[in-house]
């Protein structure tokens, strides 16, 4: 064998190790790869439904499946999502127990939990608490306790007081419906009460007693506010209005038809003008035209 062939013998592996090199370098590569974390699979996702009443004090774990992006990987080994999505462009739509559908219409909360889960799911728990509420129940017409004064007679206030100063003594009170009537005592009696009378000069001595009255009421109704009394010469008293009415109502629709220039004054039934201006010297102001006129036209 001849020194050349010798040669090229020897200088062939040398040119081929680079390669294994190489080779066995990139197969290194994608196995790190295929084993690195980020091609694990996705950490589970609940989510947490609220019981049912009867069981309102604690929570449903629902775990939901996914079709694997994988088709040839089980569908139970990849674990999914709530809005369907792999199954949904897959045109397969999810299937879930009828028990599970109906807790996920109450979920409170939705978590990613990489690893396991905490001890304790109060970590996680969300609820709502109401308010106690109560209805409102009507305060009728009825005798009350009510706070009133204890007071001497007016001249005796600047050198006396009572006490106590004041006492609960029932009177009427509540909700009538409407302003123009109000709670109103219908039956009452004299309630005596001993105080000690006090003199505001005297810094030490004896504190005698004295008796004094007051009215405490009984029974109670809701009735008008405005009585017949109230009426005057030219009014009568309307007992399902509560109010008292003019007699001469024509004199009052002819008023309200100068609305421009006069009003009409329930209190005293009359007409009067809207404005009242000064007149010049020769003029006097008329009542029933509401300007001035001429004094000799007057006559």
């Amino acid at each position: 064998m001849s020194r050349k062939r010798i040669h090229e013998l020897v200088q062939q592996p040398l040119l081929l190790l680079p390669l294994l090199l190489l080779i066995l370098f990139v197969g290194r590569a994608v196995g790190v790869a295929l084993v690195s974390p980020n091609n694990r699979l996705p950490s589970q996702r609940f989510f947490y439904a609220a019981a049912p009443v009867s069981t309102s004090s604690s929570q449903t774990k629902v775990r939901l499946l996914r079709q694997a992006d994988d088709p040839n990987t089980a569908p139970d080994a990849v674990e999914g999502s709530c809005c369907q999505g792999a199954a949904a462009e897959a045109g397969k739509p999810l299937a879930l127990p009828l028990a599970v559908s109906a807790e996920l219409s109450n979920v409170t909360a939705d978590y990613d939990v990489s690893g396991e889960m905490p001890s304790s799911k109060e970590n996680f728990k969300r609820s709502i608490t109401k308010s106690a509420v109560r209805n409102a129940t009507p305060a009728s017409c009825s005798p009350q306790p009510t706070i009133v004064e204890l007071m001497p007679p007016a001249e005796d206030r600047a050198n006396y007081y009572y006490m106590p100063a004041c006492t609960r003594i029932s009177r009427c009170n509540g909700c009538c419906g409407s302003t123009l009537i109000s709670c109103q005592p219908t039956e009452v009696e004299q309630v005596q009460l001993r105080v000690r009378k006090v003199d505001r000069a005297a810094t030490s001595g004896r504190r005698p007693f004295t008796i004094v009255t007051v009215e405490q009421h009984t029974a109670c109704r809701c009735d008008c506010r405005t009585k017949a009394e109230d009426c005057n010469v030219y009014q009568s008293y309307i007992k399902d209005l509560c109010r008292c009415e003019c007699h001469n109502t024509d004199a009052r629709d002819k008023c309200l038809e100068q609305a421009d220039s006069k009003y009409w004054v329930d209190d005293n039934c009359t007409c009067v003008c809207r404005y009242n201006q000064s007149c010049t010297t020769g003029t006097v102001f008329d009542e029933t035209q509401c300007k001035c006129t001429d004094v000799s036209g007057s006559r």
